[in-house]
């Protein structure tokens, strides 16, 4: 039986590192600096986001490749 909580908790925003800031930087070069300010006007991250940044290394490739498949995609 499952708790209903994440194993992994999101990671804060504000505890990302340079790193986890640089993959969303490139991954999404036009909404990164609303999500990564700390201003009234921030977008959220979403959780599996959130979760990705406990492994930037991981992060930014796995992103890379999902912007890719969102924006040309090859079927449609």
């Amino acid at each position: 039986m499952t708790s209903g909580a994440p194993r992994i908790d999101p990671k804060p925003v504000d505890q990302w590192g340079d790193d986890a800031r640089a993959a969303l930087e490139a991954a999404f070069p036009r909404a990164a600096p609303r999500i990564l300010s700390p201003g009234p006007d921030a977008l959220p991250a979403s959780n599996a986001i959130s979760t990705l940044m406990h492994y930037p290394a991981l992060a930014g490739p796995f992103l890379a490749y999902s912007t890719v498949l969102l924006e040309t995609p090859a079927l449609g």
